[in-house]
This record gives structure tokens, sequence and C-alpha cells, in this order.
């Protein structure tokens, strides 16, 4: 997101024996926040001191808001001074990078210096190379740096490339001895000894679901694992519910006619939000980004798609203010609290996203939860 190193890079000796949850501890210090202990260590954010002074949501980069589907997905911090996994955006966190490269190895898993982690029959890796013939490099022998994944014993190479790598762990860098089958497609290999020098980046390492894992990870919803089943299995039934009273609403009610005000007001909004994204990419691929560019279409053609764009919008508020008025609800601050803790924006940023979208939307968009929520209270669902 543009804000600069959370910590200054330093370089560090490791320890024999150490594991990356002790050297990562060692480094970061007082500034960590973490679950569980080393042997059990997950990062859960660095103390930072807060956002650059100056900073805002504009000097996150295009590339960023892209895979964000959209500025309007990215949300703020959970704690103030604290970067953390799932700020700014739900899919965020830490990662560990060995010799530039991410591993997917626990940080408890990986030792120095020991191969206390060593790959075996089944391992999903990843992993660069160079094959040689003869001390020659041969053309498709190598990764070119790019890394590639392989299921040790899957065969997807020849005999004996897979099975020299079992023993080896993340980090190593070793040859490989390995003879082309006679048969082999490329000729001018068939029957040749040769080389590969393997680098190993990572290595998949699933954990166990048990209740060890859910009192270090998922404590604030369960403290089993079967009591977390239980609970994702509830969780999941209400939504699909909700899904599908949402689903009910839109198709089986109907507008007669779309106050003009109304609509003007949403569609100011709906191109605003199209100005603000277009400004951001336009930071990055220069003025000749064209607003034009952007939406892909003409001005005219524009500003019909915002007509209808504002009233489908419309079609659900105008929809949902009739149950709403109907029913006799009410919407609270806790309603829309509750409604951005649940789409992960963190109701402790409230002023933030009042300051954003102004109250007026952020209340509208708590009257159709509301609703829902009153919707799926009333409602019976039968088998």
């Amino acid at each position: 997101v543009s804000q600069g190193f959370v910590m200054e890079p330093v370089r560090v000796g490791v320890e024999q024996g150490e594991t990356l949850a002790a050297l990562a501890q060692r480094v970061l210090g007082d500034k960590s926040t973490y679950t569980g202990d080393l042997a059990s260590y997950y990062l859960t954010g660095v103390k930072d001191g807060g956002e650059p002074a100056g900073w805002d949501k504009s000097k996150i980069p295009a590339k960023t808001i892209e895979a964000a589907g959209g500025l309007d997905n990215m949300g703020a911090r959970a704690e103030n001074g604290v970067l953390s996994a799932g700020d700014y955006h739900e899919q965020s966190g830490w990662m560990f990078v060995l010799n530039n490269t991410g591993t997917m190895a626990g940080a408890n898993d990986y030792v120095f210096g020991s191969g206390a982690y060593t790959f075996k029959d089944g391992d999903v890796i990843n992993l660069d190379y160079v094959g040689s013939i003869d001390g020659v490099p041969f053309d498709g022998g190598s990764t070119g740096g790019a890394g590639t994944t392989l299921t040790i014993g899957s065969g997807q190479y020849i005999d004996g490339f897979e099975s020299a790598i079992i023993g080896h762990n993340v980090g190593e860098n070793f040859d490989i001895n390995v003879t082309f089958p006679e048969d082999y497609g490329n000729t001018d290999l068939a029957g040749k000894p040769a080389v590969f020098n393997i680098t190993v980046n990572s290595v998949q390492v699933p954990s166990t679901f048990d209740d060890a894992f859910v009192a270090a990870h998922l404590s604030d919803v369960a403290t089993t694992a079967e009591g977390y089943k239980e609970y994702y299995q509830n969780q999941q039934s209400e939504s699909n519910l909700m899904v599908y009273l949402t689903d009910y609403v839109r198709e089986n009610a109907t507008i007669k006619e779309y106050p003009k005000s109304y609509l003007k007001i949403v569609k100011g909004q709906l191109k605003y939000n199209d100005e603000q994204t277009y400004e951001s990419y336009k930071s990055s691929l220069g003025d000749s980004y064209t607003f034009e560019s952007y939406i892909g279409m003409s001005k005219k053609e524009y500003e019909a798609s915002l007509t209808t764009k504002a009233q489908n919008a419309l079609d659900d508020n105008l929809k949902f203010q009739a149950i709403f008025e109907d029913a006799g609800l009410t919407v609270t601050q806790e309603d829309v609290n509750n409604l951005l803790d649940e789409y992960g924006l963190d109701s402790a940023y409230y002023s933030v996203y009042e300051q954003t979208y102004g109250k007026p939307y952020l209340y509208q968009t708590g009257m159709s939860y509301t609703v829902i929520k009153y919707l799926v209270d009333i409602c019976t669902v039968t088998e």
C-alpha cells in the first residue's frame, strides 16, 4: 500500500538449529504481535507507529487496487500503530521469504542448518533448476529462476529426478545425477547422463486442524475443532439464507417509479467512485491514460450506463425500504457497526467510512442489512 518499510532492512546472523519463528521474534522483539508460542508461532502484526503522515488511499498502487477488485474493497487498519494480517484487505497477511522466495513452510517447521523438515513423497514444493550435460546447460533444462511447482512422487519428471530431492529441505542448493531414458522424446538428450543443480524455494506444509490450531488462530469464535465446525456450518447456513432472501425480494418486488432527485444523487455517487478509481490508475499510468480509456466507452454511453446502474442500485434500496417501513424497523449505530464488521471493514474505523461515504449512505446500507436480518428471523426453513 506504499507506506514504506515497516522496519528498515537489517542483516542478521542465523544460529545453528534456530527456527524461522525464533529468528523472526529475535529480530522483531517487542515490535511484533503474535499468537501461540514459538512452537505454534503465527505472526499477526508488526508495530510500525501508524500510517505515514500525509498517506491516504490515493497512494495505493493501481496494481494493488486492481488485485483487490477496486478501491471500495480496500479497508483500513484494525489497530492504529500496528500493521496486522487482514489490514486494508481481508486477504492481506505476512509471508516469510527465504533466499528471496516466499515459503509455505510454517515458521516453527523450518529449522536453519538442521534439516529438521526434510522432503518426503507427496510433498508439494517450489524449486528452480539448471540442467547440464558434460557441464554445458541444454535448452529447456532450466526454470530460468521463475520457479516451478512439483509434487514429489507424481512422475512429472524423468526417473530419479524426484526421488533424489527426498531428504533435502527448503533453501538447499544441491546437484542430482540422472539419465534420460533411451526413448526420450528429444533425441539430443535421449540416453545421456545429466546433472541438475537444484534450489528448493518453498514447501507447502499443511497444518493439522485440531483443538490446538483453533486455540491459536480461531479462539474468537470457538475453543475446539468440533466447535469451530459447528460455528462454520451455522454461519454458512445463515449466509445462504440471507442470499436466498435477498434474491427473492429482488425478483418478486417491482418499482413503479424512481424518485428523480434520489436517482441523481446515486448517479453522482457512482460517477465519483469511478473518477476516484480512475485517478488512482492515472497516477501510475500517466496523463495519457484518459477517463474514456478507463471506462471503455464514450461519455454519452457512460451517462446512459450510469442511469441504468443507478436504477439497479435504487431497486434494492426502494424494495428494502418498503419492507423496512411496513415492518416498523429502525437502524441503529450498532446495526451499522455489525454490518461493517461482517464485511471485514472494522467498525472501529466508522468515522473514516462516514467521512468517505457519508452517514446517509452507511445508514441506507444498514437499512438493507436490518431488513435481511429481520426476514431471517421471521422466516421458517423447511427441508
